[in-house]
């Protein structure tokens, strides 16, 4: 643990809900009461934070005082950046704002949020982060301002070589510890048993809780097994996947616990996990990444409106030697054996494929077949099943449907977020290093500048019809190697639109080409 001076140890530290009281307005972020420095903004990775506010303490000189009572005039507007221009006297200004709100070189409160994280506005021209409930006193005592047409940007700003260590560029370092070695090179983190032995386990591999505000209690640990590739036949091991593959399984961040909540679900609870998440974030590959983890085979089941029943449970044959007989189902034969089994969109199959999958989520973990006279289907004891959905109350997800509630109650739900930004441009540029290179600076910056556009217009409207997840965003970046950024973006994604979603999606791209 760092041994550093931090400002969120000093009477003057506020966090984002002190803040809204002492200042009358949060900026969505903890903030110094005396001097009005900003520690981080919302989805910044804790340890950036932390370095953001042991770098203010260590060069400030009123360390530990008493906080201030009243807002200072000094603490406000919270400076951010510098805007790059000419130095020398401030030009005469004929049309001076009546309030910030009126001046051109203001960003609206929305577009701060969208492109920087603060949930203020911001002034262009002195770089500083202005409060709503401050924009008439600060225009006020302002010699700057001009009355114009508001650009609806924060481009220009520079932010402080802090803050921009922080929020730009690629760091690396939060991938450092969501990276596994090889499970065949893993030391056992319990005991084996001879029982372990017999069933083909090699090694016990520990899952924490990585969530910092979980204090751990006796029995809480969760353990996955890791088993010997020799206990499958050839046909078995074929499906467990390697390091190296196409996919990377070894590559998967888990970024959100995905893999502590599917173990404790799967081995505490013994309830079946349903993993929810846009298209693109990775639903699939978390339970490939396990399998990965596990040394297993992967099955994966992809459900659309016309799979069939006789496809995943089986059918009557008849063999003129044998007579008539049942023959399974891929997935009826998966199921009994020792597999990571993934069903992909369970909820966008027909009723009789929903339904058919009901018993093996309820108590009893079994699979009654009534296609073959009611037979029950038990599992393996290391056959581990979950769901990855896209959720039915997004319009965009055409077809699904919302489970029934039978169904739900017996689920465990995991939601599977976007990774915080220095994470997914992390991402990226670990897809990017098997095509053999890399985005540069401003390729980053595009990229993520353009992703947060189009994430707001989806968010307020005008491309509500598209998702803007991982996916995208690599596809586009290994696409910028052979074309021009708008070119890019058209055939990774904006071709395939109608004329008028399409143009907004360009226009979006075009404002963030450098």
């Amino acid at each position: 643990m760092s041994t550093a001076l931090s400002c969120e140890n000093c009477p003057s530290y506020l966090t984002p809900q002190q803040a809204a009281t002492h200042f009358g307005k949060s900026v969505g972020a903890p903030v110094c009461a005396r001097f009005g420095w900003v520690y981080g903004k919302i989805g910044l990775p804790q340890r950036a934070t932390q370095k953001l506010q042991e770098h203010y303490a260590s060069q400030c000189n009123e360390y530990g005082l008493p906080r201030p009572i009243k807002k200072d005039v000094n603490a406000f507007p919270i400076a951010i950046g510098l805007m790059p221009g000419p130095s020398g006297p401030v030009p005469q200004v004929i049309a001076k704002p009546p309030a910030c709100s009126a001046c051109k070189f203001y960003a609206p409160e929305d577009v701060v949020m969208q492109e920087l994280s603060w949930t203020t506005s911001l002034c262009k021209k002195k770089g500083e982060l202005i409060l709503s409930t401050e924009l008439r006193a600060a225009a006020e005592v302002c010699n700057e301002g001009e009355v114009g047409l508001i650009d609806r940007s924060t481009h220009g700003i520079t932010l402080f070589p802090e803050l921009m260590e922080s929020f730009g560029g690629v760091d690396a370092s939060p991938l450092v510890d969501l990276l596994l070695g090889d499970p065949k090179d893993f030391d056992s983190d319990k005991e084996l048993s001879d029982a372990d032995k017999a069933m083909g386990i090699i090694a016990w591999r520990e899952v924490k809780n990585p969530d910092p505000d979980f204090h751990p209690t006796a029995g809480e640990e969760v353990y996955l097994p890791i088993f010997n590739e020799s206990i499958f036949g050839e046909a078995a091991r074929v499906k467990i996947p390697q390091s190296g593959d196409r996919e990377h399984p070894e590559e998967y961040v888990d970024h959100f616990g995905g893999v502590y909540a599917v173990g404790v679900h799967l081995t505490k609870l013994k309830m079946a996990p349903g993993v929810w998440g846009e298209p693109g974030t990775g639903k699939t590959e978390l339970f490939r990444h396990l399998a990965w983890m596990c040394g297993m085979p992967f099955e994966r089941f992809t459900i659309t409106g016309s799979s069939e029943l006789d496809d995943l449970a089986g059918r009557p044959h008849f063999d003129p030697k044998v007579g008539t007989y049942f023959a399974y189902g891929r997935f009826v034969q998966a199921y009994q054996t020792i597999c990571w089994l993934c069903v992909d969109e369970w909820n966008l199959g027909p009723k009789d494929v929903q339904q058919f999958f009901r018993p093996l989520i309820d108590n009893s973990k079994q699979l009654i077949m009534d296609v073959n006279v009611g037979e029950t289907i038990k599992p393996s004891d290391y056959t581990y099943m979950g769901f990855a959905m896209n959720p039915a109350w997004d319009l965009r997800n055409v077809g699904t449907e919302s489970l029934a509630d039978a169904d739900t109650n017996r689920l465990m739900h995991i939601e599977v977020p976007m990774p915080d930004e220095p994470v997914e441009l992390a991402i990226i540029q670990k897809h990017l290093s098997h095509d053999g290179w890399q985005l540069n600076d401003i390729q980053q910056k595009m990229v993520m500048d353009v992703a947060g556009e189009i994430r707001g217009l989806i968010a307020a409207g005008p491309l509500a019809s598209l998702t803007w997840g991982l996916r995208p965003q690599i596809k586009v970046a290994r696409a910028l190697r052979y074309f021009s950024p708008i070119e890019a973006y058209r055939q990774a994604v904006a071709n395939n639109l109608d004329p008028v979603t399409r143009e907004s999606l360009l226009t979006a791209v075009r404002g963030n080409v450098i």
